[in-house]
Formats: structure tokens, sequence, C-alpha cells
């Protein structure tokens, strides 16, 4: 509806705009024309009288009433005649106003021996002000020798009357042409182009995400129809795009699941590699125990031991077999963490201290100091404590191995500092913080080359066979996942890992 009203608004505005101007031009071709005819008219009069004023002056043969009857019909304000010498014989009509510049006519038509006009005065005009009298004059010959001139002042006020009589009549045929032009060209419009655009924002609403869907073409040729092909062929192209999309993204679908499985996989075949590691480690711890608990059952067997000592082989024996009880116990709660454990709020201090405690029995850590200091005041995170451990794990084995690998000799026995604090997240100061863990060793480093290549998958540093270089970029995975950042620094000798999470 607003569009309808628009339209109409413009072409009242366009055809009252031309009528408008057509109306000034006709006007103004129509006032040229006026006064050219007033002013042959008026040298008509002059050429009439001039002749009679010269040959009865003193006595002319006209008499006052014709005179005048002739200045009415011509609309003559005022007359004047002079002479050859520049004396004026004749002066006379009902407004002689002018009669200065009247008579300057009158010797310029005298000294040109030509016609001459000009116009004087403001009056009332057709639309603005316009001149009031036009003032002419012309010479009077007698034997081909000028012996005066008669000038005339002519009131305008006729013209500018027959104009806007005429004006009149124009703003009748205005109104009723605007009016029926506009409506008509309204019509025209609306059937040309409006009522084919409506149709075609009728039929672009009904769209249904529906491979059927298409624009009627118009009944008639034109840009129309042909618009309703154009739109109809971008509507195929369009359907045959959203059919490759929904492929392409059941394809992107699949393979992204398939990652995931494939990333489970490595997470537990890395897991896996670290169990079989401790396994191999704690076989050799509770081997100790074992073989003290086989010492006292065979001092058991002696009847000469008395029942007091008896009783201390027993229970010696006892915290031998807890000892191993706790330390496959331990070894058993990691394995059995899958890698897919749904997250939760953890502590990260009670994760660490078991990671810690079964890195301690190690045979790796023989010979290394295992410090570990807690620091931060907060420590609940929101992950799994399954995947959080396999990488404190595999960070304190990677330790423990530069270590080992590195010469001892110069840098004395070996130090692995496990240090958690707590820390403002970056930008945001009162809104939420960090705990961040710090893993620092004095082994013997990694080389500026190697550092920023050590999250990458398969990138090892190790000999063939002792590495697959899955750990630490797995690390970076599942710390990643958890919305928190893993960092390596070395300064040439020994190397920190920071671990930072967010805070529950």
């Amino acid at each position: 509806m607003r569009i309808k009203l628009k339209i109409v608004l413009n072409l009242l505005l366009i055809l009252a705009a031309a009528m408008l101007l057509i109306d000034l031009v006709m006007v103004g071709s129509a006032r040229r024309q006026l006064l050219q005819a007033r002013l042959e008219t008026g040298h008509l009069f002059l050429a009439a009288i001039v002749p009679a004023l010269y040959d009865g002056l003193p006595d002319s043969s006209l008499s006052g009433s014709q005179l005048e009857s002739g200045m009415a019909e011509a609309a003559t304000a005022c007359l004047t005649f002079i002479n050859g010498a520049g004396e004026d014989l004749f002066t006379g009509g009902p407004d002689c106003g002018r009669i200065g510049q009247l008579r300057d006519e009158a010797h310029l038509a005298l000294s040109s021996g030509e016609a001459t006009s000009s116009f004087a005065g403001v009056t009332r005009g057709i639309i603005w002000p316009d001149r009031k009298s036009l003032l002419i004059a012309r010479p009077y010959l007698e034997d081909q020798k000028i012996v005066g001139a008669l000038a005339a002042d002519l009131d305008l006020g006729r013209v500018y009357q027959a104009l806007r009589d005429s004006q009149r009549i124009f703003f009748v045929y205005f109104a009723v042409n605007l009016l029926v032009f506009t409506l008509f060209g309204f019509y025209q419009l609306y059937r040309l182009v409006l009522k084919p655009i409506t149709r075609l924002v009728n039929t672009a609403e009904e769209f249904r995400d529906d491979d059927g869907f298409s624009f009627l073409p118009e009944t008639t040729d034109g840009e129309f129809n042909r618009l309703s092909h154009s739109l109809n062929k971008m509507l195929a192209r369009i359907g045959r795009d959203r059919g490759r999309l929904r492929e392409t993204i059941a394809d992107l679908e699949d393979a992204n699941l398939m990652l995931r499985k494939t990333q489970l996989e490595m997470v537990r075949a890395e897991k896996l590699a670290s169990v079989g590691r401790l396994s191999a480690g704690i076989a050799h711890e509770i081997g100790n125990p074992i073989g003290i608990v086989i010492g006292y059952l065979d001092l058991l067997k002696q009847n000469s031991i008395p029942a007091e000592q008896k009783k201390d082989f027993i229970l010696r024996a006892e915290k031998e077999v807890n000892r191993v009880n706790t330390i496959i116990r331990q070894l058993l709660d990691f394995a059995r963490q899958p890698a897919d454990e749904p997250r939760g709020e953890v502590s990260l201090h009670r994760i660490i201290g078991e990671v810690v405690d079964i890195c301690r029995i190690q045979p790796m850590m023989a010979g290394i100091e295992l410090v570990l200091e807690e620091n931060a005041g907060q420590d609940c995170v929101v992950g799994s404590s399954g995947q959080l451990k396999q990488v404190f794990l595999n960070l304190l084995i990677n330790a423990a191995d530069a270590i080992k690998e590195g010469a001892e000799g110069d840098r004395g026995p070996g130090r692995i500092t496990v240090t958690t604090d707590n820390r403002q997240m970056a930008g945001r100061p009162g809104r939420g913080g960090v705990i961040r863990i710090r893993i620092a060793d004095n082994g013997p480093g990694i080389a500026a080359g190697n550092l920023e290549n050590i999250f990458d998958p398969f990138y090892t540093t190790k000999e063939p066979g002792k590495g697959t270089g899955l750990g630490l970029s797995i690390c970076f995975t599942i710390i990643e996942n958890m919305g928190g950042v893993i960092e390596a620094a070395s300064g040439g000798e020994g190397t920190i890992i920071t671990v930072s999470l967010p805070l529950c």
C-alpha cells in the first residue's frame, strides 16, 4: 500500500511540474505575441490620427469626443505631439503622469526618423509584477521630410487581464487533467510493473524448502517474464548446491566422527603404553615386598620361634602385603579410567598427588628427587580425571627420561619439581582465574629449533624405538579441549612445562 501511495504522489508531482512548465512557456509566448499585437495596434492608431492632428492644429479636425473615444478604444493613457523643432504642439489623455518619458520617446523618434518603443511603470502581471505601460512614438513625414513626432502611452492592463482570464481556464483543465492522467498513469504502472512484482513477491513469500518450488512465468513476454525464468534457474542452482552441501556436511560429520574415534584410539594407545611402562616398574617394585613376605612365612614354619616373635613376623608380612596391594590398586585405578570419561569437577591436587605417588616407586625415578609444592589455594577444574592423570604422568615420564639421557655429572642429582599456583585470567581481572601447574626438570633442556615443534604429532627427539612422538601432542589436545593452555620453555639447561586450566 505504501509503494502505491508513493507512486501516486510522484505521478502527481511529475505531471503537475510538467503542466506548469508548459503553462509558463505558453504564457510567455502568448505574452510576447499580445505585446507585439499591442505594439502594432498602437502604431496603427498613431498612423491614423497623426495627419488629422497635424492638419488641424491648432484647430484639429478631430473633436475632443472623437479623440477620447479613439484613445479609450486603443487603451491610450496619454498622447503628445511635437513639431520638427521639438516644440510641444499637443498633449492630452486621462493619465499623463509619465509625460516626461513620453516626450523623450517622441524626441527619440524625431531624431532617429524611426518608430520607437519602450516600457515604463510596474503593475500586477500574470504571475509576478510586470510592466505597466508601453511607450511608443513615430515620426510624421510630409514630402519626405520629418515635420513632427507623435507619442502614446499604451496601457497594458488589458493584455495581462486577458492572460489571467486564460489562466483561470488553464487551472480548471490543469486539475482535471492532473487527476485523469494520474489515475491513468497509475493504472498503467500497476498493470505493467506493480502487478507482476506483487505476484513475484507473493510467490517468494510462499517459498518453502521444497525442490518443487518455482516462479510462474508472466502471461506476456517482457522483463518480468525473463526475471521469472532467471529466478527459476537460480532456485534450481540453489537446490543443487543445497544437495551438494548436505552431502558435504554428511561427509564432514563422518570425517569428524572418524577423527574423534582416531583421537580416542590414540589416547588409549598412549595410555596403554604408559600403563605398560608403569607395570614394568611395579613388577620390579613389588618383587622386594613379596620376597620379604616369603621369608617371614618360612620363619613362621619353624616351631621354635616364640609366639611374640611370630606375631611380629605376621604384622610385618601383613604390612608388606598391604604395600603390594596399594601399588597394584594405584595401577589398576589409572588403567581402568576410560579415555572418554565424562567431564566433571575434579581436584587437581588430588590427581597430581596420585600421579606423583605412582611415579615415585618407578625404577625410572631412581636417583631423581621428585618434589611437589601445592601453592594454589583453589584447585577445582572441570575435566576428565583419567585424561588429566595421563597428561601429568606423560609429562613426568618425559622429564625423567630427559634427566636420564643427559650427563648428570655436570648438573648434580636429578630433580623434578611440580609447583601449583593461581593466576588471574589474562585481560579479565576479578572475573575468574586459572590454576597453573609448572613441571620443571634439571635435564639438558630442549634446543631452540626443536622447542616450537615438540607438541606436533609424531615429533620426537628420542632414539628410534624409545618414543612415538604422540605423548606431548595428546597432552596438548587434551588440555586445549578443556579450555586450557600448555606451553614449554627451555633456557638451554632444564625444561619447564606449564599447564594452565580455568578454575571451576
